[in-house]
């Protein structure tokens, strides 16, 4: 069927037959569709075409199909269609998702196969269209992981969309199309097995670990890890990796990279430890930065290979026909102020690490940490104090090894959480108190001598640092006054002894080499670190629009009795409840895959909204983005901007920083850039700020997140073209179409790569 031409009623519009002929019509229109880059949009015209040519207006005939007795029967995929472009009436849709849901329910045999169809568009138009205009072999096969993995995630079989048997002739020659079209394979075992899995990986400055959940179980039972290497028992293991004398191939990874007490007369010839990479990325100030003996790209992708290895065989012991390419899910948590650029940088040492085998694939996507803490909180402890009315605000306060994150949310609705405020975060986690108690030995024994161990003997330098944390660090809680922790310089780091000269040497040996650290020392370790996470806390409650009933303290220093005390104490007059969930530093790993399930529920049980679980459903951005544009130049812009064709490149912002927006929702701006008639590329650079008021992209702070590069195959009038960019739960997509015929060319994201 032609798809420009518009069907001839032959009935007056109050014959309800009618509109039965023109959604059977539709029906065939989708059925004999060849291609479908461009099926949305002819078809939204091919209706307001058939509309106008019978004398029906649109707002009319949506409000029958509505009203009529065989709504759900007879008209709900329409409807659905409907509502999802705005077609007489407003872009809705969760009204769509729902009325693809009930035609789907329906043996109305067309109905429910239009809503098969629109809904598979609806989820996965990008991934469809990838193939056809590529020629890749990217289909759904992409998206039906059977395990998610959290700072790896999974997704669910979309082709249960397919469940229904089909008698229709004419409907399983469609399918059969469609299914030829989005790359299904019905005699593969894995693509129809029902078997998926859900699992989620925190990948941590200091500690890492990851959870799973078989999303086929009946009551979905998250499992998180706890056998490492040398370290059964335990949530998370060390993000630390242990070299060979080249720096080349790693020989231990976790906790059996920790350096351990040296003994007499013990020679070691193993090279220092390499910790605290992720420190590198980020906008750390450059001096707070850990000195690494290599690029902390190898050491992340080491790291992350690792890791991997641990994560197939617990895989493989459960379910051992899962491939990781292509039935997992990895969903990678990071820090909320990582742009663009170190997620790019993540994703490549993903590949490198063999985690993905595409650099592009959609089986790897990223949460934030908040985030991830926000949906843990909302399904495990918000009930434990009777706060899940819509309405309620509560604050998540992420205190990790080396960044502390702070989101306040809103419960919106049924299982849904909005973002209320900015999110806040700053490098001041605990690896930091590990810093000052380094600066206070400096302080007795000279600082000289400090780098000479950490130097010569970074081993015994870790086990002194780790010893402190086991017996001062953790325990101290700020109310016994008489606290102290003898350090035996001797017992512990015997080699340092040799690196202590003069005044420092006459002191120790007069000590015994024994420091006793009381507590006024060790609170004021601690104390400047806690004080900035009080400002960051102080601030956004500040910002902070409703008041804020509870707030959550969560990961692995928010275990510290010191830091709990002291927030509770500032903020008990202000927050009603605060509160340390049973397992903190598992809040992430668990959150994260909780929030995969919640993509799986939104996908499978469309039909059951009470059962899907918590969804993010907006989120309040941390930067301002837009594009490079040419203007005319105005006499009040800088003379020496405007170059030869009278023209200026400013900076076109289209999402300001501090909007709240929705998920997913696309924000597209028109009629901004002029194209000649011969040219065959445009490229779009995409920059982003932390200023709300940006005019050109030189200037200071600002940065290239990435190109988006659009094909022009063939020379045409009127070349309009719309850029969109919309801003997902895990990744920013930019998009970009041709006005005229609304076609999505190819466009490739490049992410600008940081200089190694």
């Amino acid at each position: 069927m032609d798809n420009t031409i518009p069907t001839k009623l032959i009935l007056f519009k109050n014959d309800e037959n009618t509109f039965k002929e023109l959604i059977k019509d539709f029906y065939e229109k989708i059925i004999n569709t060849v291609s479908f880059d461009n099926f949305e949009n002819s078809s939204i015209e091919w209706i307001k075409i058939t509309l106008v040519q019978n004398d029906l207006n649109v707002e009319t005939f949506l409000e029958f199909m509505q009203n009529h007795e065989e709504s759900e029967t007879w008209f709900s995929s329409l409807i659905g269609f409907f509502y999802q472009h705005g077609i007489g009436c407003n872009v809705n849709e969760d009204v769509a998702l729902k009325m693809y849901s009930l035609a789907i329910k329906q043996v109305e045999i067309v109905n429910n196969t239009i809503a098969k169809y629109l809904l598979s568009l609806f989820y996965y138009k990008d991934i469809i269209l990838s193939k056809g205009n590529s020629g890749n072999s990217i289909g759904l096969t992409m998206i039906k992981p059977k395990v998610i993995i959290s700072q790896f995630k999974n997704f669910k079989d979309i082709h249960k969309l397919n469940a229904n048997v089909i008698e229709h002739d004419d409907e399983r020659k469609s399918y059969s199309k469609l299914e030829e079209n989005l790359n299904f394979d019905n005699n593969n075992p894995e693509t129809c097995n029902n078997e998926e899995e859900e699992e989620n990986l925190d990948f941590g400055t200091t500690y890492s670990g990851f959870s799973y959940c078989h999303v086929a179980s009946d009551n979905k039972e998250i499992v998180t890890n706890d056998q490492w290497p040398d370290n059964a028992g335990q949530f998370k293991t060390n993000t630390v990796l242990q070299y060979d004398k080249y720096f080349d191939k790693v020989e231990k990874w976790g906790k059996p990279a920790l350096s351990k007490r040296s003994r007499r007369g013990e020679h070691k010839s193993e090279t220092r430890p390499v910790e605290l990479f992720k420190l590198h990325l980020g906008n750390l100030d450059e001096k707070l930065r850990p000195k690494l003996p290599i690029k902390y790209k190898k050491a992340i992708t080491d790291y992350l290979e690792e890791i991997g290895k641990l994560i197939r065989n617990t895989l493989k012991i459960h379910w051992d026909d899962v491939d990781l390419f292509k039935n997992v899910l990895l969903v990678l948590s990071v820090p909320a102020e990582y742009s663009e650029k170190e997620k790019a940088i993540l994703r490549k040492c993903a590949y490198n690490a063999k985690l993905i085998d595409d650099k592009n694939t959609q089986f790897l996507q990223f949460t934030t940490e908040p985030e991830a803490a926000a949906v843990y909180c909302m399904e495990s402890c918000l009930r434990e104090y009777d706060t899940t009315g819509i309405g309620t605000t509560f604050m998540i306060v992420d205190c990790g090894g080396g960044t502390v994150d702070l989101t306040t949310r809103k419960l919106v609705g049924e299982k849904k959480v909005g973002e209320v405020t900015e999110r806040a975060g700053d490098y001041c986690g605990s690896t930091f108190i590990d810093q000052e108690f380094l600066k206070f030995l400096g302080n007795l024994l000279g600082d000289s001598a400090i780098n000479q161990l950490k130097g010569n003997n970074y081993k015994q330098l870790q086990y002194m640092v780790q010893k402190f944390c086991r017996h001062a660090k953790l325990p101290f809680t700020g109310e016994d006054k008489n606290f102290h922790y003898e350090l035996d310089i001797l017992d512990t780091a015997r080699e340092l002894q040799q690196y202590v000269t003069g005044s420092f040497k006459n002191s120790m040996d007069k000590n015994e080499w024994i420091i006793d650290i009381n507590y006024d020392d060790i609170k004021s370790m601690f104390d400047p670190i806690v004080d900035r996470i009080i400002n960051l806390i102080t601030v956004q409650l500040q910002n902070c629009r409703s008041e804020c009933s509870t707030m959550f303290l969560v990961g692995g220093f928010s275990q510290s009795a010191y830091l709990q005390s002291c927030i509770k104490l500032k903020f008990k007059d202000r927050v009603k409840t605060i509160s340390v969930p049973t397992h903190p530093i598992a809040a992430i790993v668990r959150g994260a895959t909780l929030y995969g399930l919640g993509f799986y529920d939104k996908i499978n049980n469309l039909e059951n909204g009470d059962n899907v679980r918590c969804i993010l459903t907006t989120r309040v951005l941390k930067f301002t983005y837009g594009i490079e544009i040419y203007e005319n130049w105005k006499s009040t812009d800088p003379k020496e901007r405007k170059n030869f064709r009278g023209d200026i490149l400013k900076f076109h912002r289209i999402a300001k920083r501090g909007e709240e927006i929705e998920i997913d929702k696309e924000i597209i701006v028109r009629n901004f850039c002029r194209i000649d008639l011969l040219q065959k590329i445009v490229v779009f650079s995409i920059y982003y700020t932390r200023e709300y008021d940006a005019e050109y992209c030189d200037e200071p702070g600002m940065e290239l997140l990435g190109k988006l590069k659009i094909n022009f195959p063939n020379s045409e009038f009127n070349r309009n073209v719309s850029f969109g960019l919309s801003f997902g739960s895990m990744e920013i997509t930019a998009t970009a179409k041709n006005e005229k015929n609304g076609q999505n060319y190819l466009a490739t994201f490049e992410i600008e790569k940081e200089n190694d």
